[in-house]
């Protein structure tokens, strides 16, 4: 875990290139980024949003320029965005379109804090908000020592992500992430995929200390198979709502990987 910490201290350090807001119009298709880009009080450069973006509730008012991951051309050049952002596009022609209109797009997931961290720079020196930026670096630094103070949990988790077809959380995923800043095993951790079916008897035939459950209804009613998991059965099921911050990788995850941990804690107690 240790390597974690030494590695986004060293981010931290990164320089960042600082332009004029007034310069940069943004259309982001991305509810994290949207976010993000508001975190750095860069709200003032945003002129569109996909759908998904809810969050903060100012940005409602802002047109919409498609879905999440699924842009709309047309209605993307009518709002006259000098940067696109956004994790992927379904279709990759839709960037190439756009970058031939003299369009700058960017498209880079987020699945960890240092993914994170590549986008506060990257936002932070196109809004022109260095002492902002700083300031929440700094505040990142802070975090990052309360989660480094956390003692290791001996769990191995699942983390449920579908539940019709059964989905869990494998390596590489922001679950994934989640579980080792909050010291916990992941059960699927050594599946070398991000999230993958899973069928009833793989479910079985691991150990499992608990179950987060992020998804609707509870396990029991997702299948007949949950009543016979030790953990389903102790009680060691740990639920989240389906849009949690912890599902959206930006300004609120840290604080609620925290609060996370909390309530493994005390599911564990139980």
């Amino acid at each position: 875990m240790r390597w974690w910490f030494v590695k986004l201290s060293l981010i931290l350090l990164l320089p960042v290139v600082m332009v004029k807001s007034e310069q940069c119009r943004i259309v982001s298709l991305s509810p994290a980024l949207t976010e993000i880009v508001c975190q750095l009080d860069g709200g003032k450069s945003l002129v569109g949003r996909c759908t998904a973006c809810d969050y903060p509730a100012k940005v409602r008012s802002l047109p919409a320029a498609g879905r999440f991951g699924i842009p709309e051309v047309e209605k993307i050049i009518a709002l006259k965005p000098t940067w696109v952002i956004a994790n992927d596009f379904m279709n990759p022609n839709a960037a190439k379109k756009l970058r031939e209109l003299g369009m700058e797009v960017t498209l880079a997931q987020i699945n960890s804090m240092d993914d994170y961290i590549f986008w506060l720079k990257k936002i932070g020196g196109k809004v022109g908000e260095k002492q902002r930026l700083e300031q929440i670096l700094r505040e990142l630094e802070k975090e990052k020592q309360l989660l480094s103070a956390l003692d290791p949990l001996p769990l191995k988790v699942l983390w449920v992500v579908n539940a019709k077809p059964l989905m869990v959380a494998g390596s590489g995923s922001l679950p994934h992430s989640a579980l080792k800043l909050m010291q916990l095993e992941n059960a699927a951790g050594s599946v070398k995929t991000q999230y993958f079916k899973c069928s009833a008897e793989w479910v079985l035939s691991h150990r499992i200390d608990l179950v987060i459950w992020g998804v609707p209804h509870t396990p029991q009613k997702s299948g007949a198979f949950w009543k016979k998991v030790p953990a389903v059965k102790a009680g060691k099921v740990v639920y989240h709502h389906i849009y949690s911050p912890i599902t959206r990788p930006g300004p609120r995850f840290l604080p609620e990987v925290r609060a996370l941990r909390k309530k493994i804690e005390e599911a564990v107690k139980k």
